[in-house]
């Protein structure tokens, strides 16, 4: 099984950095929001693929389902650098870019929830 961008996984040693379940626990959690985003713009994606016009309910489904997935995303990039602690800014790797860049990117005005989520409540919960 090869891990994250082609390379072969590595083994975790227990004890250097924490024990072997800790590290396991947060490969588990990481892994789970990276396939719900995933899911989420799948749906997301072939939604808005269907014959237009697409009612306003499935409009705002779509909305808060990518920002859903980015905000898991985030929460994955979090997750991974705060259980990193200290290592994840002085290792010189990938992850605080991965860090930088995921927060960065969540900041953009589309990715907003709270409009997603108004959006989506004022449509499905209307009269």
């Amino acid at each position: 099984m090869q891990g994250a961008g082609g390379a072969e996984p590595r083994a975790h040693t227990p004890g250097a950095a924490g024990s072997a379940r800790d590290t396991d626990h947060t490969l588990a959690a990481v892994a789970g929001r990276i396939a719900g985003a995933e899911l989420l713009v799948q749906r997301a994606a072939a939604t808005a693929d269907m014959h237009p016009p697409l009612s306003p309910d499935l409009v705002v489904r779509c909305r808060l389902d990518y920002t859903t997935a980015a905000n898991l995303l985030v929460e994955a990039a979090n997750h991974l650098f705060r259980e990193a602690r200290a290592r994840a800014t002085s290792s010189g790797g990938p992850l605080p870019r991965l860090w930088r860049d995921a927060n960065t990117a969540a900041m953009h005005p589309a990715l907003n929830l709270r409009p997603a989520a108004h959006a989506f409540a004022k449509v499905v919960l209307a009269p």
